[in-house]
């Protein structure tokens, strides 16, 4: 082997070598990104977990809100007193 051939044989390995902790890094960030969007897939879950046992409170809270009201409608037709109307029909006249 001559010196010129040793040295572009060189030169690839080098570069080669740059190639290969390039896609080391690369690979390590893809980890990373990947472990992230693990991490915020999961945070979600739970948010959206969460929301529902919310919203299935606040329909409650809403049913038993829409019985009291119909309760104390039903009481206080009850305890209203109980008036018959009484009408006086008069005559009009239309004179002045």
């Amino acid at each position: 082997m001559d010196v010129a051939t040793l040295v572009v044989t060189f030169g690839g390995v080098v570069v080669a070598g740059a190639a290969a902790a390039a896609a080391i890094v690369q690979a390590r960030a893809a980890v990373a990104a990947r472990e992230a969007a693990e991490d915020a897939r999961n945070e979600s879950r739970i948010a959206r977990d969460e929301a529902a046992q919310l919203s299935r409170e606040a329909n409650a809270a809403f049913v038993r809100q829409a019985e009291a009201q119909e309760e104390g409608n039903r009481l206080a037709r009850l305890s209203a007193p109980q008036i018959a109307p009484s009408f006086k029909l008069e005559a009009v006249s239309n004179s002045r």
